[in-house]
């Protein structure tokens, strides 16, 4: 606060602050590589390679329900709550498809990139 009475006792009027817009014009973003588009788009099939064709479609579903809550910030319990899903079912059925996930990427040997 001392700087801006101080700014405007020296008759300099108010401080210039850039408008909401214009911080948005400046932001800065980088698009991914061609390398992170191919990873994303892979892990984007693992539910159907190693959750579907394997008949574990309960898992498949419950594991993107859980991943679209955490993509758009809602509550996986209200959402469970609303398909009349339990709570300890919704969680066991989303860790075993993580889990049938992982043993099928570690059975493919399937290793994480560098950097992640």
């Amino acid at each position: 606060m001392a700087d801006f009475d101080a700014h405007f006792e020296s008759g300099w009027g108010l401080p210039e602050r850039p408008d909401d817009d214009d911080l948005e014009a400046c932001r800065l973003t980088i698009p991914p590589s061609a390398a992170q588009i191919t990873r994303h788009l892979s892990a984007l099939e693992w539910p159907a390679t190693y959750l579907v064709a394997h008949g574990h479609s309960g898992s498949a579903q419950m594991l993107g329900l859980w991943a679209t809550c955490k993509a758009y910030r809602r509550p996986f319990d209200r959402a469970c709550e609303a398909r009349s899903i339990g709570r300890s079912a919704a969680y066991a059925l989303r860790d075993r498809g993580l889990s049938l996930i992982s043993q099928g990427l570690a059975r493919e040997l399937v290793m994480p990139s560098p950097g992640q």
